[in-house]
């Protein structure tokens, strides 16, 4: 049996509020927990209250538009957040 397959079971009862995400590559499944790290919808503003200043800032090159919003990537040690316009979309935690 697939290992997506079992896992689907497993993703749909755990807790919506966990600080976890199931990450599934080449059918290895890991899952990673994160709890000080920005959250999805949090300002620019709230993100740098909270955490400071990032170590580098990047703001991808192009037109805005609302199909095509404004993408900005902040690094910490650690891990990115993805901004759209000015709001977190995702965090993402580098593994060592």
């Amino acid at each position: 049996m697939n290992l997506k397959t079992l896992l689907l079971p497993l993703m749909l009862i755990l807790p919506i509020s966990s600080n976890a995400d199931v990450v599934i590559i080449d059918d290895m499944a890991s899952v990673i927990q994160v709890s000080h790290t920005p959250k999805a919808g949090m300002s620019k503003k709230s993100v740098k209250k909270q955490f400071g200043k990032p170590q580098r800032l990047y703001t991808a090159p192009g037109k805005v538009t609302k199909k095509n919003p404004r993408i900005s990537v902040w690094t910490y040690a650690g891990y990115k957040v993805f901004f759209e316009n000015n709001h977190v979309v995702h965090t993402v935690v580098r593994q060592n």
